[in-house]
């Protein structure tokens, strides 16, 4: 027959490995909780980045919008220059070919 001191130490032991397994589940599920709450906060800051980034684009075209370029000139009294403003360089490709 089986002692009972023996049913006793199986038991226990048992009860010590459900123990250790049920530590473990519980371990690596609310590592896992972690893990997902850190990627999401991070997430979230690369999407604010990126709607940041984004406004910032729309802000640069609106205020370099040729439109809005002359309107600021115009403000400043500023306006197209005359021919005689204009000076046209000539690359140096050109200038060598004009050499020989």
């Amino acid at each position: 027959m089986i002692e009972i001191g023996t049913l006793r130490k199986e038991t226990v032991l048992w009860l010590l490995c459900l123990f250790a397994l049920a530590a473990g589940i519980i371990w690596v599920r609310t590592q896992t909780v972690k893990a997902t709450y850190l990627y999401v906060q991070k997430d979230k800051a690369v999407r604010k980045i990126q709607q940041d980034l984004q406004a910032d684009r729309v802000r640069w075209l609106k205020q370099t919008a040729p439109g809005k370029l002359e309107a600021i000139a115009l403000d400043l009294g500023l306006s197209a220059p005359t021919l005689d403003q204009v000076v046209r360089m000539k690359t140096a490709k050109a200038s060598l070919s004009e050499k020989k």
